[in-house]
């Protein structure tokens, strides 16, 4: 159960989906520690918790459908574009179907951030929103560092 409801986290903090997976930029999360944090930073009581696990299981069913829609579409582009006489307008197609998948799970990320924070009280709101800032910046933050390096480790 705490591997849901760290994958709900991530995903109402609007991370990407490496970070749904249990990695982030910077390596693995400890899923454990990071859902002790927030439920107790946000004071969430069981009966609330149990409410947005159900928002969260119900939008990460439906981003696994579209992802694996994506993927598909993915490696059909992928290979269209190795013939040796691609057909564009099929790869346009494609590119274009891509585009549309990421903004469906977007859009399912949308509805589940604002489901969740209608289950909060205005309190909560304020700190859930100060978390997922936070997170952004630090996901920034370690974007920059990124391309600062030179490749050596």
């Amino acid at each position: 159960m705490t591997s849901k409801w760290l994958a709900g986290v991530v995903l109402v903090l609007g991370m990407s989906g490496s970070a749904v997976a249990g990695e982030g930029h910077h390596g693995p999360h400890d899923g454990g520690a990071m859902a002790a944090h927030i439920a107790q930073e946000l004071g969430l009581d069981d009966a609330t918790r149990g409410k947005v696990e159900a928002i969260i299981d119900g939008a990460e069913a439906k981003a696994k459908g579209i992802l694996s829609d994506a993927r598909q579409a993915g490696r059909d582009l992928k290979a269209e574009h190795d013939t040796e006489h691609p057909d564009l307008k099929k790869m346009e197609k494609l590119i274009r179907q891509l585009a549309d998948l990421r903004a469906d799970v977007a859009v399912v990320r949308l509805h589940a951030e604002a489901d969740v924070d209608a289950l909060l009280t205005p309190d909560q709101r304020t700190k859930l929103r100060a978390i997922r800032d936070e997170h952004r910046d630090r996901d920034r933050e370690g974007d920059d560092h990124e391309e600062e390096d030179d490749g050596d480790e």
